[in-house]
């Protein structure tokens, strides 16, 4: 946002986000080249799946991952709307988000991304689709933690909201996994 001399100001903090006075001369985005790459790899690589030949699949597998892309754009869109202008591409900290989906995990786009990730990667399934799918969550996971960064300077809250947060698997689902694992 820019004022009328033409000098940049602060966007001012809409009510029941999270932004102290002493965070105004913070910095609040990513440097650096990794970040940027990270941001724009995890955010176009999986298009690239799109120029696979369909597989032949069984009507059943491809209802089925019809139903997964579904369900997966759908859990995006509404992750989307619960963040509304915190989103960005670059990370970059406008506001913390703690409510909605982030109370479930702190990064919830990236899990429903990835369930519609996997749909797609059913449509067009070969080795070179699992490896393009390992290869973009491996970017996700290094943009997770260039985020992780950012919010922890940012918010001084941020590490206690990520100790009670798990950062994709739901607390219950991962307790599930540990009870069906007996070691």
């Amino acid at each position: 946002m820019t004022s009328i001399s033409g000098r940049r100001q602060r966007p001012v903090c809409q009510p029941g986000c999270r932004d102290g006075p002493d965070q105004v001369g913070a910095d609040r985005k990513a440097r650096g080249i990794e970040p940027r790459l990270s941001a724009l790899l995890g955010s176009f690589l999986c298009m690239s799946l799109v120029f696979l030949p369909k597989a032949d699949l069984a009507p059943i597998l491809s209802v089925t991952s019809t139903v997964i892309i579904v369900i997966g754009s759908s859990l995006s869109f509404a992750v989307l709307r619960w963040l509304g202008k915190s989103f960005s591409i670059l990370a970059e900290a406008r506001r913390l988000v703690t409510e909605g989906p982030y109370r479930v995990v702190r990064h919830p786009l990236y899990v429903c991304e990835g369930i519609a990730t996997v749909g797609v990667m059913l449509q067009v399934i070969s080795p070179l689709a699992v490896l393009i799918v390992i290869g973009a969550w491996m970017v996700q996971y290094r943009r997770m933690i260039n985020e992780e960064k950012i919010l922890s300077a940012a918010f001084p809250e941020y590490r206690a909201y990520a100790a009670r947060t798990p950062l994709v698997i739901p607390a219950r689902l991962a307790g599930f996994f540990r009870r069906s694992n007996p070691v």
